[in-house]
Formats: C-alpha cells, sequence, structure tokens
C-alpha cells in the first residue's frame, strides 16, 4: 500500500461524506482510508459504516470512549499499513490529484516529509480568496539544522494535515508522545516532535488541501473558564515535557532554541487578557496557579549557574523574562491574591532581582513594587 490516509471523526455527519468522496476519487488508487471515530453523538458512524460496506479500501474503528484528536490518531496509526501516511480533517477536502502529486513529490525526493500548500473553504465548500496562500513552507529541500531553523521561525508549517510523511517516522514521534490528550495547540507541539526526528523536508508550492473555515473561526473568540483549564492543563504538560527535554545531555542548542521558541509563543498566545476576565468564578485560583507553576519552573533556572555557554544561557534569560512580563501582567490584570501566596513566583524574583541582562532586573523590580508578597 502507498499511502495511509487517517482520518479522526467527531460529529462530522454534514461533511465526512464530502471528505470521503474526495479521497475515493483521488488519481493514485493505492491508498487506503483509515477513519477513527471518536464516540460521536450525531450520524458519522453510521455514514462511515455505510461507506466501509460499499468500498474495501474504507476502514472504520470506534474509540471505546471519547478520547480526543492525540489518541484517536494514534489508533489510526496502529491500523495503517501504508508506506506513507496522510492525516486529513474530517470536515476538510483533498484535491483529486493530491495524493499523486504528494507521493510523487516524497519517493523522488527521497525526504522524511513533503509539505504543500492549502486553500480555505466555507462551510458549504466554496473557495475564500482563491490566490491567498494559507500555509508557511519553504519549497526545495532542507536537511540536517535547516530543517530546525525554519520552523523555529515560523516559515515552515505547524500543522499536520498538509504533509505526507514516512510511516517510520510519524509512527517514531507518536510514540514519543506520553500522555493521550493535550488540550491545546495539538498541532505545535506535535510538529514539534516531528521536526526533531527528520533530516530531510522538502515544500512543493501546489494547493493539494481545502480546509474548511467555519463561521466565527477567524475571529478571537472569547475564551470559556473551562477553556482556561484546559489550558492551565495544557501548560502543564508541556512542562513536564520541557524539563524532560532540558534534561536530555544530547539535545542540540538549536534544539533547545526551537522549543524555547515554541514555548514562548504559547505563552504569548494564551491571550492572558481574555483569560483573567474569569477572575472571581468559581476554581479560577486554582487553575491560575496551575498556570503559574507550570511555567515558572525555578528547577530549570537552577543549571544557570553550571552553563558556561553564553547561547544556551540567553535562552533561559529570554524564557526568564517573558515569564516574568506574564506573571506582572497577572497580576495587574486581576490583582490575584493567587500571586502573593505563589512562593514559587517569590523564589523567581528574589533569585533574579540583580539580573541586569535583558532589564530583568527593571521587570523584577516592577513586580516587587507592586506585589506585597506573603512570608
Amino acid at each position: 500500500m502507498k499511502i495511509s490516509v487517517c482520518i479522526p471523526c467527531y460529529n462530522v455527519e454534514n461533511y465526512i461524506g464530502e471528505c470521503l468522496e474526495s479521497l475515493l476519487n483521488q488519481t493514485l488508487k493505492e491508498i487506503e482510508i483509515i477513519c477513527v471515530d471518536d464516540c460521536s453523538t450525531d450520524r458519522t458512524l453510521a455514514i462511515l459504516t455505510r461507506y466501509a460496506k460499499c468500498h474495501n479500501n474504507i476502514k472504520v474503528y470506534r474509540n471505546l470512549f471519547n478520547s480526543k484528536l492525540i489518541q484517536t490518531r494514534k489508533v489510526a496509526l496502529s491500523h495503517a499499513f501504508g508506506n506513507y501516511i496522510m492525516f486529513v480533517d474530517s470536515d476538510d477536502i483533498l484535491e483529486r490529484n493530491a495524493c499523486e502529486i504528494a507521493y510523487n513529490a516524497i519517493v523522488k525526493n527521497n525526504s522524511d516529509i513533503v509539505e504543500f500548500n492549502c486553500k480555505q473553504i466555507d462551510i458549504n465548500g466554496k473557495e475564500i480568496n482563491e490566490d491567498k496562500s494559507y500555509c508557511n513552507l519553504i519549497e526545495g529541500k532542507l536537511a540536517g539544522d535547516a530543517i530546525f531553523e525554519n520552523f523555529k521561525n515560523n516559515k515552515i508549517g505547524q500543522m499536520l494535515w498538509n504533509k505526507i510523511y514516512k510511516s517510520d517516522i510519524i509512527k517514531s514521534a507518536y510514540l514519543q508522545i506520553s500522555f493521550s490528550r493535550l488540550y491545546y495547540k495539538e498541532d505545535v507541539f506535535l510538529t514539534s516532535i516531528i521536526y526533531n526526528n527528520i533530516k530531510s523536508y522538502y515544500g512543493i508550492p501546489d494547493k493539494l488541501y481545502k480546509y474548511r473555515l467555519h463561521s466565527g473561526q477567524s475571529r478571537a473568540s472569547n475564551i470559556t473558564l473551562e477553556q482556561f483549564k484546559d489550558r492551565c492543563k495544557c501548560a502543564d504538560i508541556i512542562s513536564d515535557m520541557i524539563k524532560c527535554f532540558y534534561s536530555q545531555s544530547d539535545l542540540t542548542l538549536l534544539q533547545l532554541q526551537m522549543i524555547k521558541s515554541k514555548m514562548n509563543n504559547w505563552l504569548k498566545n494564551s491571550n492572558l487578557e481574555e483569560l483573567l476576565k474569569h477572575k472571581g468564578e468559581d476554581g479560577f485560583d486554582d487553575y491560575l496557579t496551575v498556570f503559574i507553576n507550570a511555567w515558572i519552573n525555578n528547577e530549570l533556572y537552577d543549571r544557570l549557574q553550571y552553563i558556561n555557554n553564553e547561547d544556551i544561557k540567553d535562552i533561559y534569560y529570554t524564557q526568564l523574562r517573558l515569564v516574568l512580563e506574564c506573571l506582572h501582567t497577572i497580576y495587574e490584570q486581576c490583582g490575584s491574591e493567587v500571586i502573593k501566596d505563589n512562593q514559587a513566583a517569590q523564589n523567581l524574583c528574589n533569585r533574579f532581582s540583580a539580573c541586569k541582562k535583558y532589564n530583568i532586573d527593571s521587570i523584577v523590580k516592577n513586580i516587587n513594587n507592586d506585589i506585597d508578597w506573603r512570608s
């Protein structure tokens, strides 16, 4: 089998048929279509079952309980026998020649991964801004350190679905994931792991994927307290991942930069002001404590005194500045008693009160002037 196309499915009765038709009509016929239903409550499973009865290259599996995206993709991969893997979201569509073009590109260039461009469509399948490209990619070949550098700088994509992968590469990456669900920005951290495993990348400009943009999706939406809770859980998971990464003695400077960059981008984009609108609601302080503790990670800074490489120190200090700025923002926005009581936050400020790198001492001074720390 040349390609296994993995489709996680949940409550997509209005779109899954169109998605499957786009795969059944591919010019490349040596593909298998693996659908995993994540306990849908609508007619999704019935539609999948009907298609599977009519087409022997469609395989349908169902999770025993709602397991979310990461675990559902893992299940799909466990049933995939193709030499190459593609992911398609169940409400999206592939161009008729997508599999053939992607397959030819990855075989011809002997790459671990090939990235292609995409179009956006509305809920009715009509293309939006036809002349615009929506995916960051670099045309041609990248190898070695250049892959990490361009990923770090967001010059190549962070989505799983606009790519074709060597099967062993993507399966190896998923084996490194110790958790079954990530509550926010799954693709960013999965692609971080994937790019850490590949030696060659190839980008092509062809718009092979049609990404469905749902109503209101392009606008920043309000964040509920439950979503805030999910982000806090995500921060905790990522914190553990970062500790693990930093403890690896063979970690390269470039890999450290990549991890730092992705972590910092997550924190910057966590929409703190929006999250903090929930101050006073039941459970807010508990969630906020998890959020703060996950991002302080004092034990990471314990290593600073043993690091002689100035570039690596720079990574730590850049992260530290961002964490302190966010800590100050949290206090300014909600004046939460959680901050005053947080011993880890107080210890962090005390430790770096005289650090002049990146004006960290000035940030700490502002925090200490505003916050009356409790002993």
